[in-house]
């Protein structure tokens, strides 16, 4: 339908021209967004190998989440790499695949 379309076009275009989406967890969500969409494409493909790319280098930024009480925010130190990790499973799942290195 023209909803899903507009959403499907807004986030194809927000990707990077390095593969990302942003940040670790953001790139990780919009490649959950994608393979959603339906089997692993190209622009799913690229955002799991910047993913891989950010594991190997250690480069995940800061993770952050709703805070309890009186803090705004807390600090998620795993959440970068927890959902990259679910992500890149779930490309795998649908049966992406990586080009060798």
């Amino acid at each position: 339908d023209q909803a899903r379309r507009q959403i499907e076009l807004a986030l194809r275009q927000r990707q990077a021209e390095d593969g990302s989406f942003g940040a670790a967890v953001d790139t990780a969500r919009a490649l959950r967004a994608l393979l959603r969409l339906g089997p692993p494409c190209v622009q799913a493909q690229r955002a799991a190998a910047v993913l891989v790319k950010m594991i190997s280098e250690d480069d995940f930024g800061e993770g952050t989440r709703p805070g309890l009480g009186p803090s705004p925010r807390c600090i998620d130190a795993s959440g970068p790499l927890a959902e990259a990790w679910t992500a890149l499973s779930q490309f795998k799942l649908a049966g992406g695949s990586l080009p060798p290195r």
